[in-house]
């Protein structure tokens, strides 16, 4: 009998373990996804805070606005401006950066560090992404009126190019589509019902966030850096 009991006492005193357990270790999570994403911004914040920003990573060989081939390096803090984005499935966002001079970039908080994920020359314009479903948008521009809107997996801290939509001329329905594919050198061309459907597998019913970025003042880092 007294076995029984004593048992049944071990038995509590081990839920109640279990349940302590629980309640101290879920609160912490939230506190420090939000750790996290407070260094982010203020490392966002030091970046645009600079007299030389890079908003693409320095030493890049890019077409600038003057059609030239250039070398960059850098950009002053006055011709940049800025968004954030939350693109993949966390509570710290990215940051967009442009200089209509020599291109844009995708910077990401990782390890503590600023990280640039993807960028582009000036034939290149950041476009939006869906909202923490890991996909985000840009268009690539050619001579002319036909452009094609790309789509890239956010995904462990890399961007790779998944769907790509030719577009023939501004407002007309016409259009080709293609998949990128990891055994292909070439995008394969698929069809606007395939293209839909695998878009779809990755966003669900989530419609894309346009970017309205932002110049780069001390004004506007307080109020969209946060």
């Amino acid at each position: 009998m007294k076995s029984t009991e004593k048992n049944k006492i071990v038995r509590v005193l081990g839920l109640l373990l279990i349940f302590m357990l629980v309640f101290t270790v879920i609160p912490a999570m939230p506190g420090e996804a939000a750790s996290t994403k407070s260094k982010a911004i203020s490392a966002y914040k030091k970046k645009l805070s600079a007299s030389k920003v890079t908003v693409l990573p320095a030493g890049k060989k890019v077409m600038n606005r003057n059609d030239d081939y250039v070398t960059y390096r850098y950009s002053k803090r006055a011709k940049v401006k800025f968004a954030i984005a939350y693109i993949n499935n966390d509570n710290v966002p990215e940051l967009i950066l442009e200089d209509k001079n020599y291109g844009y970039g995708v910077w990401a908080y990782k390890g503590g560090k600023v990280k640039c994920v993807l960028w582009g020359d000036t034939y290149y314009s950041p476009y939006g992404y869906y909202r923490k479903k890991g996909i985000y948008e840009d268009i690539a521009w050619s001579e002319g009126t036909p452009f094609t809107k790309c789509f890239y997996q956010f995904k462990n801290g890399k961007m790779t190019g998944k769907l790509h939509k030719f577009v023939y001329e501004q407002g007309r329905p016409e259009a080709d589509y293609y998949q990128t594919s990891s055994s292909s050198r070439y995008p394969k061309e698929i069809s606007k019902a395939v293209f839909k459907k695998k878009l779809k597998s990755y966003v669900g019913n989530t419609k894309v966030t346009k970017l309205s970025l932002k110049s780069n003042t001390s004004s506007n880092r307080k109020k969209y850096l946060r």
